[in-house]
């Protein structure tokens, strides 16, 4: 991670590369004095005349523990001791004038900062995101700035350490390309055994160092026995979130080998199918998917999808959400209309020609919306049916779809914006633990799971039933 930091430059420039690192790992793995080492190298040897560097935290205390380590370094280290003065809150570099301080979690006196460098220790901790905004937009007049915060898994998934979580999981994965932001992800996948030695391995890079082994092995023995303390291991020392509503899909469970190769739509025609739609209005994304249940030559779902954005304002929203649109409109993922908001008529367009090119039996739709696009189809002779939101309507399709991933009985084709409203799925669960999606706190736009679970609802409540034993042999009596 560090010879990345100091590595890569862009060629442009000659300046660094990367401008924000993400470093998440457990608990004990020595973040701090990582962050301490950098924050020196950052004060003392970048050669930045009149250089500001911050250490920032939920709290003043906090933000100070890395700048402590720091002075200690410098106070031991004869080569840095001869460069940089350590006073009672601040390190200063005598050549350039380069000065360290830690910063109380105040962001109304944060402003007017200049930054060269900014260092965020754990961000899970933190209880609102207004330092982290004014902090991040002040570094934008230095020639080579770096934001770099360091962090635990938390248990907030409205927090910013989760929106920088899953933004670096993103661009780690190749969902999001952000080529200054550095992924350093230390963390449990779903289907990691908590128990498993090389889970702990995996997760924790100083195991044997700064962490013990031994101690590992009590704390898991004490998760074994105390489900409160299950919920701590795997939050402090996997690096797994922990909340109410979680993140449903790993994107490498969604994008398995079997969707390695394109769709073959023309195979498809005549086969039956159901149809799902997710209207959106403005600035959001309309969906659209054709979903081909298992038949007799193919054992698994098929799906083809459309979506759907408002031409104007493109460029300014791939900024904002730091998503390809506009690559993505270019290799045809993505149909832009014309306007502010979305034309629905080119989305009833669409639904006509899968009613007919395809099979298509039904259509499944949420009624927000939907009124006018929904009455010209079903005046057109297609049926269309509602399909409610609740557990009830949406616990079947859902289990049914999470099976058949985890199953490999799910094609997608590898659809780049399918794939990436998948990876920002959150589930709420109810009581029996029945799932269903939660977009106020999925991470980005979903659309495309809600079109298909619309259709997916249509295909297995039209499966036909194998028939009751009753039928053919009457009710037993037993006296």
């Amino acid at each position: 991670m560090v010879e990345d930091i100091w590595g890569w430059r862009r060629s442009e420039d000659g300046f660094r590369l990367y401008r924000t690192v993400f470093d998440a790992e457990p608990r004990k793995n020595g973040k701090s004095t990582k962050a301490a080492g950098i924050g020196c190298a950052l004060t003392i040897g970048e050669n930045e005349p009149g250089g500001e560097v911050y250490s920032i935290a939920g709290n003043e205390a906090q933000a100070g523990l890395v700048h402590k380590e720091a002075k200690l370094m410098v106070r031991q280290s004869p080569e840095l001791f001869a460069q940089a003065e350590v006073l009672k809150k601040s390190i200063l570099c005598h050549q350039t004038g380069t000065v360290w301080v830690p910063l109380p979690n105040n962001p109304e006196n944060l402003h007017g900062l200049n930054p060269h460098a900014v260092i965020g220790d754990e961000v899970h901790a933190w209880k609102s995101r207004e330092q982290y905004d004014v902090m991040s937009t002040a570094v934008g007049a230095r020639r080579q700035p770096l934001e770099f915060y360091i962090t635990t898994a938390g248990d907030n998934l409205q927090s910013l350490c989760w929106e920088l979580w899953d933004y670096a999981r993103k661009v780690r994965d190749g969902i999001h390309i952000d080529s200054s932001f550095l992924s350093v992800l230390f963390e449990a996948s779903e289907t990691d055994d908590p128990g498993d030695p090389a889970t702990w391995a995996k997760c924790n890079p100083n195991l044997g160092v700064s962490i013990k082994f031994d101690y590992l092995q009590r704390a898991w023995a004490k998760a074994q026995s105390q489900p409160s303390a299950m919920s701590a291991f795997k939050r402090l020392h996997l690096n797994i979130w922990t909340e109410g509503a979680d993140r449903w899909m790993p994107i490498s469970v969604w994008n398995d080998g079997l969707n390695a190769a394109p769709i073959d739509e023309p195979a498809l025609a005549g086969r039956p199918c159901y149809l799902g739609l997710d209207l959106a209005w403005k600035n959001d994304i309309s969906a659209l998917v054709a979903v081909f249940p298992p038949c007799e030559a193919d054992s698994s779902w098929v799906v083809i999808c459309r979506f759907f954005l408002p031409a104007a304002g493109l460029s300014e929203r791939c900024k904002r959400d730091h998503v390809p649109y506009d690559v993505w409109a270019q290799n045809g993922l993505l149909t832009l209309t014309e306007g502010n908001v979305t034309d629905f008529t080119v989305v009833e367009a669409a639904a006509r020609e899968m009613f007919d090119k395809y099979k298509a039996k039904k259509l499944g739709f949420d009624r927000l919306f939907a009124g006018a696009t929904i009455n010209s189809l079903t005046g057109a002779g297609y049926e269309c049916v509602e399909c409610g939101q609740g557990f009830m309507t949406t616990a079947l399709p859902m289990a049914e779809l999470d099976r058949s991933v985890h199953a490999k009985r799910f094609r997608h084709g590898g659809n780049k914006v399918y794939s990436w409203m998948a990876s920002n799925v959150a589930v709420s669960r109810d009581p029996a633990g029945n799932m269903k999606p939660n977009k106020a706190k999925s991470t980005g736009r979903i659309d495309g799971i809600p079109a298909t679970l619309n259709a997916m609802a249509l295909a297995l409540a039209d499966r036909p039933q194998a028939p009751s034993p009753y039928a053919k042999r009457g009710l037993l009596i037993l006296r």
